[in-house]
């Protein structure tokens, strides 16, 4: 939420408001350093368990984890969360190549 916060006084993007004010709400009126990180998790734990060589054991994990990232793509990209609507370069790169690799159409 704090560079989100920042991202906001220096754009004024109301996308980046909408996410501060759901995440003040969820929290009653305290907000965590960071929240939700769940596309951010879900992305890296794929590319952790190829890089390591052992994916062929957690293929349908793999499956879900690369399902729930896809419903959550968007033309712009991805966020490193779901209800987060600032794309993130990062995460939409690494995202893009796992869901290519796995047959997704991105």
């Amino acid at each position: 939420p704090s560079s989100t916060a920042f991202a906001f006084m220096h754009t004024r993007d109301n996308n980046c408001l909408k996410y501060l004010r759901n995440a003040v709400e969820r929290f009653n009126g305290g907000v965590p350093s960071v929240f939700p990180v769940d596309l951010f998790e879900h992305i890296w734990i794929v590319d952790r368990l190829q890089r390591l060589g052992i994916s062929r054991y957690f293929e349908e994990g793999i499956k879900e984890c690369l399902d729930y990232v896809h419903r959550y793509w968007t033309d712009k990209g991805i966020c490193w969360a779901r209800c987060s609507h600032v794309q993130d370069i990062d995460d939409t790169a690494m995202a893009f190549r796992l869901l290519r690799l796995h047959g997704y159409q991105v």
